[in-house]
């Protein structure tokens, strides 16, 4: 056993042996110390802050043995004035040849103040027993900042200050501000962050701004927080808010239906019934900005003093015939009720005018020239443009004149409102309700070429803005005239049939449907020349008034479509409108509505086209278990249905109805339908026939109504206006007295001829009349 001694003993003399050089004899191994940053460079310690810092970076010294031998690193220490603020945390004892290590030192300061000691590390490096570096490091107190005081109690409205402190003997950075800006503003902070120098005072100014949306005294705190982490906590206390004390109403405003470019205003009434001040923060409008303001807006807030009441006013402008919604929001310091809010309505009355006729035919006017002068002596009689205001607004007539392009001479002769005259070389109103009637008169300038054309224009405020009728008269020869006519081999007549399509017609409609063929038989039996077509009792919606249509028949069926049994097929496959239509049920509406697209020439594509032919009569049989429910009134329909064949010649126009009873019993009873005065009215003015829908057969009915609608011509309208006494009628050669019970009459105004009994000319009759034209002046 070799002992331990003799152990190391032999690692000695095989070290030397392994240091020997067989040439050079005994080599001296030896460390080499190499270290980063270099001995004598300062290491500077980051700034500590006393208790809020937890540990400040280390520094470190990179170690490095470059020698061939062992480097003992026998001590690692600090010395010098504040050693005692250092450690020397760990440090490798020894390094190999080749081999590196680190040595780290600590600053842990526990006082304030700068200290500069040095770093001792003691070595077995021959040439570098001490190796030493500076230190430097620096440690402060914490900021101290204080607020006082620490509670403030408000009055609403009231500022106060709170004073901020750096008590320290460092400066302090604040970094944040933070309350219930609704509440409490704060009116002058400087913008963060901001430094308090050590010792330093800052005041800020708080208001009382706001009150609370809950009753009882509103408690809020200001937090003031600095860049180290401390916080300060200031109670604000503001006053308690109004409760249950401002009473606000009406809480709904209706302005009503008035004019565009008009406006209106009204009041909300704000009582305040308590002892203490109230105010009104804020009121406007947002919903409806457009159309409605407050007038009070630029003196907000406004405060109202106990007891006491104001008010705001509102203005409406209308903007929207369909009307204006709008919401006023008023903001109180009321915590009961401190966002009340105002509905408000309004609408823009529509001005609608409906202007008719579309076209004037004046007729043949005997050319006399004046002496010296391009126009004729003879005038035409008075023809009527009749203008209604059905709107709920005054029309404002800007223009009437026959526009420059017309051939002369057509002239305004006068236009009354309401019957009264007005001046229309000037701007003149139509109220609502009101009629308008333009009266014109034309005289020839010529005779060859005959025809003549005018334009009467009606500039306006309704919708469409100007109204341009058609003008027409004819030059004809002075003196002795004949007009020849040939009666027409049959009746000849264009019927419009109006079905309620609502739900309670299913019945009625099966009546009508099923007595069809006997009204279309009489008609056959006639040889009647005769036009059917069908809408429903809609006369609001964009396609009110659009016949319909049963394909493959087409929309306006006659005489002449196909035979008699194709022809009842595509009847009652027209007339079966359906139950599904709306509850508000206006037939004579639709009727205008679809004779309106009948003679639009600008309609494209026009189903109702052709409906209405020139030497037809026209019928409209209306059936319907509900009063007439249009917006038109009764007199315009009528003097619109009138017009179509003009209103000169009213008996070539008919309103029938089917309708719901006005003056006897419904029965058997129903519990649907309402009395029929519209429907009763509007055939006695045009001289129709009235029955009623409760009667199970309808057979009599259909038959009443051929037998009236399915009657020969009987009066024919001379070429011009005609000297009376001059007047010759002859049917087939043979001459007709002028007697009114079996002969014919003359009338003025309509200037026709009319045969009656039996004188009236049978088919096919030719008619004859002579006379003396009447030059009117």
């Amino acid at each position: 056993m070799v002992r331990r001694g003799a152990l190391v003993a032999l690692g000695l003399i095989a070290a030397s042996a392994a240091a020997c050089d067989e040439d050079a004899g005994l080599v001296s191994v030896q460390p080499d110390i190499e270290v980063q940053p270099a001995a004598g460079t300062v290491l500077v310690f980051d700034e500590a802050v006393l208790g809020v810092t937890d540990a400040v970076a280390p520094r470190i010294v990179e170690i490095r043995n470059v020698g061939d031998g062992v480097l003992d690193l026998r001590a690692a220490s600090v010395r010098g004035d504040g050693a005692d603020q250092y450690r020397v945390s760990s440090f490798p004892e020894q390094l190999a040849p080749g081999a590196a290590g680190e040595l780290f030192v600590r600053f842990e300061p526990t006082v304030t103040g700068t200290t500069t000691p040095e770093l001792l590390l003691e070595t077995s490096d021959p040439d570098e027993r001490d190796v030493t570096w500076p230190l430097q490091g620096y440690a402060r107190d914490p900021c101290q900042l204080r607020a006082s005081p620490p509670n403030q109690i408000f009055a609403l409205n009231e500022t106060r200050s709170v004073r901020l402190t750096a008590s320290s003997t460092y400066r302090c950075v604040v970094t944040d501000l933070s309350t219930d800006e609704s509440l409490f503003t704060l009116t002058d902070a400087p913008p963060l962050p901001f430094v308090l120098e050590a010792g330093a005072s800052l005041d800020l100014s708080v208001l009382h701004s706001g009150v609370n949306v809950q009753p009882g005294v509103p408690v809020r705190q200001l937090r003031v927080r600095e860049a180290e982490g401390s916080e300060q906590v200031v109670s604000f206390e503001g006053e308690p808010p109004l409760y249950g004390c401002l009473q606000i109403f009406p809480d709904r405003i209706d302005f009503g239906t008035f004019p565009l470019g008009q406006s209106r205003e009204r009041t909300v009434t704000i009582r305040n019934q308590c002892s203490r001040p109230g105010m009104v923060i804020d009121a406007n409008v947002g919903t409806g900005f457009y159309a409605y303001s407050v007038l009070e807006q630029e003196r907000m807030p406004i405060t109202l003093p106990a007891r006491e009441t104001t008010t705001l006013t509102v203005r409406y402008r209308p903007e929207t015939e369909v009307g204006d919604f709008g919401r006023l929001t008023i903001l109180t310091n009321d915590a009961q009720n401190p966002r009340a809010q105002v509905e408000l309505f309004g609408a823009a009355a529509p001005v609608l005018f409906d202007v008719f006729p579309r076209e004037v035919d004046f007729g043949t006017v005997a050319y006399r020239p004046i002496p010296g002068g391009t126009r004729s002596q003879c005038a035409s009689s008075a023809r009527v443009v009749q203008g209604f205001n059905i709107g709920a607004a005054p029309v404002q007539v800007s223009n009437t004149e026959i526009e420059a392009t017309s051939d002369p001479l057509f002239q305004i002769s006068s236009v009354t409102v309401d019957g009264a005259p007005v001046d229309f070389t000037q701007p003149y109103e139509v109220p609502v309700n009101a009629e308008m009637r333009v009266s014109m008169i034309f005289s020839p300038s010529r005779r060859i070429p005959e025809g003549h054309l005018g334009t009467l224009r009606l500039d306006h405020n309704g919708p469409q803005g100007s109204d341009q009728i058609r003008l027409t008269g004819n030059g004809g020869n002075d003196g002795a005239t004949e007009d020849v006519f040939t009666q027409l081999p049959g009746p000849k007549v264009d019927i419009l049939w109006v079905i309620d399509n609502s739900c309670s017609m299913f019945d009625e409609q099966a009546r009508l449907i099923g007595n069809l063929s006997q009204f279309v038989g009489f008609a056959d039996a006639q040889n009647a020349d005769y036009q059917m077509a069908v809408t429903d009792t809609d006369a609001e919606s964009p396609t009110a008034g659009e016949f319909d249509r049963c394909f493959p028949h087409p929309t306006i069926v006659g005489s002449s479509y196909a035979d008699r049994a194709t022809r009842e097929t595509a009847f009652r496959c027209m007339f079966d409108v359906g139950i599904n239509g709306s509850g508000r049920e206006a037939g004579l509406g639709a009727a205008k509505r679809a004779l309106e697209r009948a003679l639009d020439p600008n309609l494209s594509p026009n189903a109702n086209a052709g409906f209405i032919r020139d030497d037809a009569n026209l019928v409209v049989v209306s059936v319907s278990d509900e009063d007439d429910q249009s917006f038109d009134p009764l007199p315009v329909m009528r003097d619109f249905f009138y017009s179509i064949k003009g209103s000169r010649n009213p008996e070539r126009f008919t309103a029938h109805a089917i309708a719901y009873p006005v003056a006897e019993p419904c029965i058997p009873e129903s519990t649907f339908g309402s009395p029929g005065f519209g429907y009763s009215w509007m055939a006695r003015e045009t001289g129709g026939r009235f029955f009623n829908l409760c009667n199970e057969d309808w057979s009599p009915i259909l038959d009443d109504i051929a037998q009236v609608t399915f009657t020969p011509l009987d009066s024919w309208e001379l070429s011009r206006q005609a000297d009376p006494a001059t007047i010759v009628v002859a049917v087939d050669g043979l001459r007709v007295p002028n007697d009114p019970l079996n002969g014919w009459t003359y009338d003025f105004v309509s200037n026709a001829v009319t045969f009656a009994a039996t004188a009236v000319p049978g088919r096919g009759a030719e008619i004859r009349v002579s006379y003396q034209g009447l030059c009117r002046p």
